[in-house]
């Protein structure tokens, strides 16, 4: 088999490498736009996370200020409950004696309890 050149040959030839030609422009051009696309879409992301990432500093902040404030009211319960274990001590020894107690001293022992029941009530 013997390939002539002859007109229409080339002619074929042409049109076939303009088509070719003609789909790696358009595919290079479409690849062009969808990468601006992506790029474009990218940045919107990158934009998003990084506002969320400045809201979960915040957050982050608030949790730490709220986690001091917890431990600072649990050392406040600690200390109030030693402080109601020695009253109950303190008022338990008195209440054994307390048969012993003169009137006047159980006029002082009652006003003390109710002073004392005034500072530990709730608001």
């Amino acid at each position: 088999m013997k390939l002539e050149v002859t007109k229409t040959n080339l002619i074929l030839a042409a049109v076939i490498l303009l088509l070719l030609g003609y789909i790696i422009i358009i595919s290079r051009t479409n690849t062009s736009i969808n990468d601006l696309e992506y790029k474009t879409e990218i940045d919107s992301l990158n934009r998003v996370i990084s506002t969320y990432q400045q809201h979960q500093v915040v957050l982050d902040q608030k949790i730490s200020n709220k986690e001091l404030v917890i431990k600072k009211l649990d050392q406040e319960i600690d200390s109030t409950k030693q402080v109601i274990i020695q009253e109950r001590k303190y008022y338990g020894d008195k209440i054994k004696n307390a048969g012993r107690y003169t009137p006047t001293e159980l006029q002082l022992f009652h006003r003390k309890i109710q002073v004392n029941n005034k500072k530990f009530a709730c608001p």
